[in-house]
C-alpha cells in the first residue's frame, strides 16, 4: 500500500467515527473548548493536551492510531487559541485550561464507564503533570504516558542565551533576576517595546527548536496569533517561572518514550539524552523508558512503536 492509499484508508476510518466538539463550561463557570473522536465501540479514554500554537483535532490526529484500536481521543484548545471562547493566552491560562479539561473527561468516563488515560508530549506535560500533582494524582487516571514531553519551563528558555539576543538590540541584563526586576518596574516599557522583546524571542526560539523553525514568526506561534495573547503577562510568567520539583506517584504506571532524532531536545547528544532520562528517574523512578529513533513530534521510521507499545501499556493498566 503506497502512501496516499494509506493516508486515503486512514481519513475513510476517521470518517466513520464521530466527532466532538463543543465549549464546556466548568464548576467555576471556566469556558474550554473540548473535541473528541469517539470510535463505534469504545474501550478507553486518552486525554491529550495539546501544544502550544497547535489545535487540540491537531493532538487527536497526532495519535489516531489509537482511535483504530476502540481508544476515545480527546483534547482541548488552550486560551487564545480558539475565537470562540472569549479569553487571551496566558502560560497560567494553560494551566487551568488543563484542569478544566481534567474534570471534564472525570465526568465524561465516569458516565460510560471507561477506564481513563492521559498522554503528554512537549509542552503539555507541564500543566498536565504539576495539576495532576495539585489534584493528589486523581486515581481515576489508569496511566500516563509521554512523547519527548518537557517538565519544566527552564527547558522552554534559558536566559543566560537569551539576553545575547536582546544585547543584540542594545538591552543590557545582567542575568534572569535583573531582568525580572526590570520587567516588575517597567511592565509600561515592555508593552511597548514589545516588537523588539518578541523579535528577540522568535530568533532565539528558531535556534534553538528547529524543528518548529515553520510555524514561529513576529505575528504569531503556529495557530496562535499573537493579538490574542495577554503580552505582558505570559512573557512575564514564561520567563520567571520556576515550578518546584514534583514527584509522580508511584501509583500511576508512565511510560516515556523519547528520541535521538529530537532535534528540539537534541537528545542525539549523549550528554543531553543522559541529562533527559535522569530526570525522569528523578521525578519517577518507577517509569518505564522507551529510547527510539522519532523526532520531537513522534515523526520518523519507529513512530509505529508507540502505537505498538504505547497500546500494550494502555491495556496491562486496564487489567489491574
Amino acid at each position: 500500500m503506497d502512501k496516499k492509499e494509506k493516508d486515503r484508508k486512514q481519513i475513510d476510518e476517521m470518517n466513520y467515527m464521530r466527532k466532538e466538539d463543543h465549549i464546556y463550561t466548568d464548576s467555576d463557570g471556566y469556558k474550554i473548548r473540548m473535541v473528541a473522536l469517539v470510535p463505534e465501540k469504545p474501550e478507553r479514554v486518552l486525554l491529550i493536551p495539546p501544544l502550544v500554537g497547535a489545535t487540540g483535532a491537531w493532538a487527536i490526529s497526532t495519535f489516531r492510531y489509537f482511535s483504530r484500536k476502540s481508544s476515545i481521543l480527546m483534547s482541548f484548545d488552550y486560551c487564545g487559541h480558539y475565537q470562540g471562547v472569549d479569553n487571551k493566552f496566558t502560560i497560567k491560562g494553560t494551566f487551568k485550561d488543563t484542569e478544566a479539561a481534567i474534570s471534564y473527561a472525570t465526568e465524561y468516563t465516569r458516565k460510560k464507564g471507561l477506564p481513563l488515560h492521559a498522554i503528554g508530549t512537549c509542552y503539555g506535560l507541564i500543566p498536565l503533570i504539576y495539576i495532576l500533582d495539585a489534584l493528589g494524582w486523581p486515581e481515576i487516571i489508569r496511566s500516563m504516558f509521554s512523547v519527548n514531553g518537557l517538565f519544566s519551563m527552564n527547558e522552554l528558555i534559558n536566559f543566560d542565551n537569551y539576553k545575547d539576543y536582546l544585547k543584540k538590540r542594545g538591552l543590557f541584563f545582567k542575568n534572569k533576576a535583573d531582568f525580572i526586576e526590570f520587567m516588575s518596574r517597567n511592565k509600561d516599557k515592555i508593552i511597548r517595546d514589545r516588537k523588539i522583546y518578541v523579535k528577540a524571542l522568535t530568533e532565539y526560539l528558531a535556534e534553538i527548536f528547529p524543528e518548529l523553525i515553520d510555524i514561529i514568526s513576529d505575528e504569531s506561534f503556529g495557530t496562535l496569533d499573537y493579538s490574542r495573547v495577554e503580552f505582558y503577562q505570559s512573557f512575564y510568567e514564561f520567563i520567571a517561572s520556576d515550578l518546584p520539583e514534583i514527584k509522580i506517584t508511584k501509583n500511576l504506571p508512565c511510560l516515556f518514550f523519547f528520541g535521538e532524532n529530537d532535534k528540539t531536545l537534541n537528545l542525539k547528544e549523549k550528554e543531553n539524552k543522559n541529562r533527559y532520562v535522569s530526570q525522569i528517574k528523578k521525578m519517577a523512578s518507577h517509569a518505564q523508558l522507551c529510547d527510539i529513533r522519532i523526532d520531537h513530534f513522534g515523526r520518523g521510521e519507529d513512530h509505529y512503536v508507540i502505537g505498538e507499545k504505547g497500546m500494550s501499556f494502555l491495556k496491562e493498566n486496564e487489567s489491574i
